[in-house]
């Protein structure tokens, strides 16, 4: 028998036209040119569709409307809490107020019973 030699045998395609790289899994692996998952070759990435593009950049602005509207929605309430607690303050205030004369009443009152 005659000894086989490492070239092309009859039957295999040309080293040319296979591919290098190994068999990727993962999806970034998956559009590299080497790739044997890769259907676009050494070509550069293909550019985006316009109508597909409008769509993203349109869902984009609609989430950062929705974002903004967001903070304003919890700035306002954070103003009306902080009013809140500001009215609670002068009520405090004013309790202890009526307190401190409910006190002064009273001790006019015993010095009234003492003279």
């Amino acid at each position: 028998m005659a000894k086989v030699t490492k070239t092309v045998c009859a039957g295999h395609s040309p080293m040319r036209w296979s591919r290098i790289g190994a068999l990727c899994s993962s999806p970034g692996a998956a559009r590299r040119p080497n790739s044997l998952r890769s259907d676009k070759g050494a070509s550069a990435a293909a550019s985006g569709c316009g109508a597909r593009l409008a769509l993203r950049r349109k869902e984009a602005k609609a989430r950062a409307e929705a974002k903004a509207k967001a903070k304003a929605k919890a700035k306002e309430k954070e103003k009306e809490k902080e009013k809140e607690k500001e009215k609670e303050k002068e009520k405090e205030k004013e309790k202890e107020k009526e307190k401190e004369k409910e006190k002064e009443k009273a001790k006019e009152k015993a010095k009234a019973s003492l003279a």
